[in-house]
């Protein structure tokens, strides 16, 4: 179409600022974004009062881990990948977002930013990944007991996990659209990996790029992942893995960066 018919987006009203400077270096090569993504709700949104409609407060407290001015969170994890087919898993990952969801929902603050809210939309934390293995092992770590039944009628049951909170879990493909207050990604890839040779597991070095990123050298899936939290965002992942993409670099330097040890000590 001609350029006087096109107008671009360039307001998101969604996620609090700092989620925001995350992925706006993905947009640096619109020239039609002369200012970049603009933030429509910042003014209102560290305002404390769940009430007001623009705020993406949360409240949260448990340093060294998170603050109420934290709203982007890298936590590092450097576990190997396991390949599975074509696909790939993380279990060091799964073990880390219930460290994660341990430290959260013991947090300060959390009691009374649950209790606010009324919908399960608004309660619900979002897991998401890139890969399907990892998807079905989280689902299992959170209900290891559930039936056929119960996962049918997952509704109905998805406060009973350890944590007492509602959890969607999911591939970051089908939560596209899809939008929680919080957001926690497990981004599996590694620079180490295992493999089996001669039956044993044995870890070699994962490092060709772009290729050892996987679906994350594509900043559109990226992109999507990290724009689905409206308050707070959780990515873990292996940060020096990640950096080696300087989009990703960037964004995780604006992130909050701790180590998954730094949590762990948090739990008593």
């Amino acid at each position: 179409a001609p350029k006087n018919f096109v107008a671009s987006l360039d307001t998101q009203f969604r996620m609090h600022e700092q989620i925001m400077n995350c992925i706006s270096d993905f947009y640096s090569d619109q020239i039609e974004l002369e200012n970049g993504l603009i933030c429509g709700i910042k003014n209102e949104m560290n305002d404390n009062d769940f009430n007001v409609k623009a705020s993406r407060y949360h409240g949260f407290n448990a340093v060294p881990f998170i603050e109420p001015k934290n709203h982007a969170i890298w936590v590092n994890v450097e576990t190997p990948e396991g390949k599975l087919g074509t696909s790939y898993e993380n279990t060091g990952e799964i073990d880390a977002i219930k460290i994660v969801l341990n430290a959260l929902t013991n947090a300060e603050g959390y009691n009374k930013y649950s209790n606010f809210f009324t919908k399960d939309e608004d309660k619900e934390i979002g897991i998401i990944t890139y890969y399907m293995p990892q998807m079905n092992n989280i689902r299992k770590s959170m209900y290891p007991t559930f039936s056929k039944n119960e996962w049918k009628n997952f509704e109905q049951h998805k406060f009973e996990n350890k944590y007492n909170i509602p959890l969607r879990i999911n591939t970051v493909d089908r939560f596209q659209g899809m939008e929680r207050n919080i957001v926690i990604i497990s981004t599996v890839r590694s620079n180490k990996q295992f493999i089996e040779e001669k039956g044993k597991k044995i870890i070699i070095d994962n490092n060709k790029y772009p290729f050892a990123l996987g679906f994350a050298r594509e900043l559109q899936r990226i992109n999507v992942g990290f724009s689905r939290a409206k308050r707070l965002l959780i990515v873990i992942g292996n940060e020096k893995h990640f950096s080696h993409k300087p989009e990703y670099e960037q964004a995780i330097q604006k992130m909050h960066r701790i180590d998954i040890a730094q949590i762990q000590n948090l739990i008593k």
